[in-house]
């Protein structure tokens, strides 16, 4: 079970080291300006450089979702969510790739490719980064069609993410299902705050990252880090 602290200020880049966050995902299309995209670029590439050694160069995509990293490796995620999907990315494929270009050239190590925008995969993972497979969905899906999505985002991803909306708990509790039984790593999670408690059970059946705030949410229904980590500990003993 591993936090993904959600931000996209670099005081928030500060304070998911402090947190001691897992994962520590930008969310490009919430950033406002140029001179803070560039400041968190520099900031990946400033912590890449420090953290260098063999065992962080030598880690796979599925070690990162396992308890195999050395103490105090936050990997990054880079994430420019389109407002179909629950951000506030508005362009097109072609706008898409000019905004996350940048990133390709730092020293983050994934990048999360909602499934209208897998064209671009081949070249991303030609920069060396692992892909995030995701599709966000204002929708709850049969089991059957929760299976072709999963087959589909792993033939361009390296982990896949599946986000749903259930209308019932009958609705998440056939998710929670299908994230126990789903081939590892998967990650599963929530739109919107209704059935937000979801997360955590999702968690619990395997959903390899559980994405949180420190203070700001980036996407509606996410728990503060403290209180997850707060959950694993005590799942824990």
């Amino acid at each position: 079970m591993k936090t993904a602290l959600s931000l996209s200020t670099p005081e928030e880049w500060e304070t998911a080291g402090r947190l001691r966050a897992d994962f520590r995902e930008v969310r490009i299309d919430l950033i406002r300006d140029d001179g803070t995209a560039l400041r968190l670029m520099n900031l990946c590439n400033e912590y890449a450089e420090s953290v260098k050694s063999a065992a962080a160069s030598a880690r796979s995509a599925v070690a990162d979702f396992e308890d195999t990293l050395p103490d105090g490796i936050i990997p990054t995620i880079a994430t420019i969510r389109s407002r179909k999907e629950g951000g506030e990315f508005d362009g097109s494929i072609g706008d898409w790739h000019l905004a996350i270009k940048p990133w390709l050239n730092s020293a983050c190590d994934y990048i999360d490719v909602e499934e209208q925008f897998s064209p671009l995969a081949d070249e991303i993972r030609s920069y060396g980064k692992k892909i995030i497979a995701s599709v966000h969905m204002n929708r709850m899906p049969g089991l059957s069609e929760l299976s072709d999505i999963e087959k589909r985002l792993r033939s361009y991803g390296d982990i896949v993410k599946i986000v749903v909306a259930p209308n019932s708990m009958s609705d998440a509790a056939d998710f929670v299902k299908f994230t126990a039984d789903a081939q590892k790593p998967i990650i599963t999670s929530i739109m919107g705050s209704r059935f937000a408690k979801v997360r955590i059970a999702l968690m619990i059946a395997g959903s390899a990252l559980i994405y949180c705030h420190a203070g700001r949410q980036a996407s509606a229904g996410q728990y503060h880090i403290a209180d997850v980590q707060k959950i694993i500990e005590i799942l824990g003993r």
